[in-house]
Order: C-alpha cells, then sequence, then structure tokens
C-alpha cells in the first residue's frame, strides 16, 4: 500500500498545482509508475473514463485489488462535490492511519 499512497500523494501534488487536467495527471502517474500492475490499471481507468465516458470511481470498483471500498468511496464523493484534491488527502491519511483496509 505505499505504492499506492505514493500514487495518491502524487496525484494531489499535481492536482493542487492546478496546471493539469485529470486526463494529464492519471497520463503522468502511468508514465512515473514502475508498477506493471498500477500501470496497467491506471491505464485502464484513464481509457476507461476518457473515451467510454464512465466515472472514475465506476472503474476503481473493477479493481478491488488496488482500491478499498472506502477509498472508492471517498473519491466518489470527491467527484461528485468536485473537492476530488481533498477526497484524495482524506484517502492517504486513511490508508496512513489504517492497515486494515
Amino acid at each position: 500500500m505505499d505504492d499506492f499512497k505514493k500514487i495518491l500523494s502524487r496525484m494531489i501534488e499535481l492536482l493542487r498545482d492546478g496546471e493539469f487536467p485529470m486526463f494529464n495527471i492519471l497520463e503522468i502517474i502511468i508514465s512515473e509508475n514502475n508498477n506493471s500492475s498500477y500501470r496497467s490499471i491506471f491505464l485502464a481507468i484513464k481509457d476507461d473514463v476518457f473515451n467510454d465516458g464512465k466515472s472514475m470511481t465506476e472503474q476503481m470498483k473493477r479493481h478491488p485489488e488496488l482500491f478499498p471500498e472506502k477509498i472508492i468511496e471517498l473519491i466518489s464523493i470527491g467527484e461528485q462535490t468536485g473537492e476530488l484534491e481533498e477526497a484524495l488527502r482524506k484517502s492517504v491519511e486513511l490508508l496512513s492511519t489504517s492497515n486494515s483496509l
């Protein structure tokens, strides 16, 4: 989960900069990630969200091995409210405080 926390932290950093839309953020995450499993999952999410118009959380649900249900719920709320950066930050905090996800 440490690698996953790093991914979420990097997404927060890129969102905070405000220079990148989510499509570019996912592309950066994909290109910077050395874990081939994570890279393929994020590539599939990017393609499904931006090519097929599906929500990010809808696609995250397809990968429970990476995205615990509580994280998906937080991201879903962030998508719905426009507070994705805050949802990602809370996800990192949750992962940091709980190993039982």
